[in-house]
């Protein structure tokens, strides 16, 4: 069935039952069942992912400006620093990976409406473009080592494999939270929808560092 036809059927999310559809619709946005405890605790676990991606994302982000400050203080000592082509399959990959926001962001949306399958295939080509950005790293390393610049003889090449490697290894686990929603069901819509924002953030700003660091990248070849 087309995507399209799937968002022109609204699919009402039913409480989860074996083998069922949506997360239940239980609390004040499913109008159905639960009482004060339900409401309580979907707040407490919407609370809890919040903050869990804000922290995580603060911890990123110390990690990723302490590396941004350490290849440019060394930059200052031109030793050894021999320049070097950027790798043309890096512009691919941001594209890539800017593509992949737009969809988890309609995702999201299709979420919101209750469109439950639309949803989950918007979710799967949001994991499909987490792939090939990782597949297009991976060729723009192999053209590094192509070019005879290895992470051990060239101080600004190895700018290019930490920074890569760094922001991979951090998108990986955007991809397990992706797939985690694609494949778990949380007892209630209310805790799932958040658990998706809070995935969500955390891509989106993975999203922000990879355009950040391209940047550099740029300005140091």
């Amino acid at each position: 069935m087309a995507a399209s036809a799937l968002d022109a059927a609204p699919v009402v999310i039913e409480p989860r039952n074996p083998g069922g559809g949506g997360p239940g619709n239980e609390g004040p946005d499913g109008g159905g069942g639960g009482g004060d405890g339900d409401h309580d605790n979907d707040g407490k676990r919407v609370s809890l992912y919040r903050l869990g991606a804000l922290l995580t994302i603060a911890s990123v982000a110390a990690l990723f400006i302490a590396l941004a400050l350490a290849f440019w203080f060394r930059s200052k000592a031109p030793d050894f620093w021999r320049p070097m082509e950027s790798p043309r399959a890096l512009w691919f990959s941001s594209i890539i990976l800017l593509l992949s926001s737009v969809t988890l962001q309609l995702a999201r949306k299709s979420l919101n409406e209750r469109h439950w399958f639309a949803y989950r295939r918007r979710l799967l080509l949001t994991i499909y473009l987490g792939l090939a950005f990782i597949a297009c790293q991976g060729a723009a390393l192999f053209d590094l080592a192509r070019q005879g610049m290895y992470i051990g003889g060239n101080p600004h090449a190895s700018v290019f494999y930490v920074f890569t490697g760094a922001h991979g290894f951090h998108l990986i686990f955007g991809m397990i939270a992706l797939n985690v929603l694609l494949f778990r069901r949380e007892r209630t819509w209310v805790r799932h929808r958040a658990l998706a924002e809070a995935s969500a953030i955390y891509w989106h700003f993975m999203g922000v560092i990879w355009l950040g660091l391209f940047l550099l990248l740029l300005a140091w070849t």
